[in-house]
């Protein structure tokens, strides 16, 4: 059933562009075609969804435990020759390949008049950051694991997210366009500054790292890919259409690309017994330890922030696109920098087992805390909402989101039962995405009121 309500003065009941109308909320009235909407199950209305949003953290817990069950799979696809995987290193390529074949820079000129906060991002990102998660790491004994302090290490030396962030500080309203450049120009540099900082500040028992061997391995593996794969967006005739058309396949493939990794790690350190000494404490330890640094990142990064504003040197969407971008650390770049490691260092799968742990415990804080940042500058219902209404129809707030599609009028489809709220009544919409309701702007709509 559908009921369209009418803006403006409409008062009486009849059909509107095939529909039937009526001015009574309550009163229910049907389309021309009775046939009801089959029932969905569970599984399509509830689980494959939520699925399909969290992918990357589902497939990389599948992928550990899988690797810790039943190793050998990944012990053969991870097979070395002459010290190297093969496998491991087309994996790394895949991810950043993918990574600059949907770069998008177009945003990025529109950053550059944020100069304090771009300043303050990199400083943060690759610095202040990494000195004092390394340090402090440093600082805590896990006495049954020593690679999880020596996972961590290589963690907080990364530069920021490379897509979380971005989508987090949308989320949040804050400068999109800051976002990208810092995500940008922190992940080229780090191939730069990772190498010189591990050397600087980590301590793998001893173990000295050649930073000139790293930073090439760096350079091959993670920004030759990126600047290929955005040369070829750029320049080949089709790709990049063929990019905006297979975003979702080329975002499953560079996930279970990533996902190989610590799977083929686990294995390999499964099959060498060094899970043995893996106890429930010393995860939420690991664990614990993550959220508490995350939590020093962001109060530090928040702190200067504020400041920062209070000055007059950053607005407020600047403020969140910097807090959000310099608290959080990359997970790909730092299972390609611990596939780069010598040997000598530790076990790589448990090292890349805390890094995962450390990534998710970060993503799962942020959500919360941007959820709550959203929920607090989010309009009140009683107060003045943005747009208008024409035709007198009056003030209004949705309560639910719609997908719109502007046209000559304003035609929308209302993905579920919503209730708009005006001065001079209420009104519910219903309708079907496969079916758009046309509301021209004569029955008490403008576009900007819904746009």
């Amino acid at each position: 059933s559908t009921r369209v309500g009418g803006g403006g003065s409409q008062g009486t009941d009849g059909p509107i562009w095939g529909h039937q109308y009526s001015t009574d909320p309550l009163r229910t009235t049907t389309m021309s075609d009775p046939t009801p909407t089959p029932k969905k199950s569970f599984w399509a209305r509830a689980l494959k969804p939520w699925l399909l949003k969290n992918l990357l953290p589902v497939s990389l817990i599948t992928g550990v435990c899988l690797g810790a069950a039943w190793p050998t799979p990944g012990v053969a696809v991870g097979t070395k020759v002459d010290g190297t995987s093969p496998v491991q290193v087309l994996m790394v390529v895949i991810i950043f390949l993918i990574s600059g074949l949907k770069l998008t820079t177009d945003a990025l000129v529109k950053a550059f008049s944020a100069v304090y906060g771009i300043l303050f991002g990199v400083l943060s990102i690759l610095f202040l950051t990494v000195c004092i998660g390394v340090k402090l790491t440093q600082q805590v004994d896990f006495p049954d694991v020593a690679e999880f302090q020596s996972g961590l290490v290589v963690f907080f030396s990364m530069p920021t997210t490379i897509n979380s962030g971005i989508v987090l500080t949308q989320q949040a309203d804050g400068n999109y366009a800051l976002a990208v450049l810092l995500t940008v120009v922190t992940n080229t540099l780090a191939v730069f500054t990772i190498p010189g900082m591990l050397a600087w500040l980590a301590d793998f028992d001893g173990v000295s790292l050649d930073v000139a061997e790293l930073m090439l391995k760096l350079v091959l593996m993670v920004l030759l890919p990126i600047i290929v794969g955005k040369m070829a967006s750029m320049f080949v005739p089709g790709v990049a259409a063929f990019v905006k058309r297979h975003k979702w396949p080329l975002k499953v493939v560079s996930i279970y690309a990533l996902v190989s990794l610590p799977w083929i790690l686990t294995s390999r350190a499964m099959d060498d017994g060094k899970f043995d000494d893996v106890t429930t404490a010393s995860i939420f330890a690991l664990i614990g330890w993550a959220l508490t640094m995350h939590i020093i990142f962001l109060v530090m990064n928040f702190s200067t922030a504020y400041a920062m504003s209070r000055g007059g040197l950053l607005g407020l969407p600047e403020l969140k696109a910097v807090v959000i971008l310099a608290s959080q650390k990359t997970l790909p770049v730092s299972i390609a920098v611990i596939s780069a490691l010598p040997e000598s260092v530790g076990d790589k799968g448990l090292m890349a087992i805390a890094c995962i742990l450390a990534h998710l415990s970060q993503i799962v804080l942020d959500s919360f805390i941007i959820g709550a940042w959203v929920k607090e500058s989010q309009v009140k219902p009683d107060s003045t909402p943005t747009g208008d209404l024409s035709q007198g129809a009056g003030k209004g707030s949705e309560t639910d989101d719609a997908t719109l599609e502007p046209q000559d009028g304003v035609t929308y489809a209302v993905v579920q039962s919503r209730t708009i709220t005006f001065e001079s009544g209420e009104r519910e919409a219903l309708g079907s995405p496969t079916s758009p309701i046309s509301m021209p702007a004569d029955r008490g709509f403008s576009r900007s009121s819904l746009v």
